[in-house]
């Protein structure tokens, strides 16, 4: 999903964890499901999960409306751990954790952004 701050704020979003993330040049996390677009709800922007706040806020751990969100949810988590460990240039653990066609991939993805 493309994400600008500009486009954010054109429909109506923003606040201080928006102009923080635009800041910090890190990548939002939201919420966003069928339940939101069902109601018509603005998606919830979350802090970025990294370090401790992941271990605390496991988004693994939380219920979903649907359960066939679980897989997505443990790509994106899994995808994050990566991140952490190539942030930290811990490459090596990371392809020893995940295997290396997932760090390479994750790889692929950060040198897009």
């Amino acid at each position: 999903v493309p994400f600008s701050l500009e486009l954010v704020e054109k429909r109506g979003f923003g606040g201080e964890l928006l102009r923080f993330v635009h800041d910090k040049r890190v990548r939002p996390h939201a919420i966003f499901g069928t339940r939101e677009l069902k109601l018509k709800e603005a998606p919830l922007l979350l802090a970025p999960l990294k370090d401790d706040v992941l271990a605390k806020k496991d988004p693994r751990k939380g219920e979903l409306t649907n359960k066939n969100d679980y897989s997505t949810i443990e790509r994106h988590v899994q995808e994050l751990l990566i991140t952490n460990l190539v942030r930290m240039h811990n490459i090596p653990s990371a392809v020893s954790d995940y295997g290396h066609v997932q760090v390479t991939a994750v790889l692929d993805k950060l040198a897009d952004v």
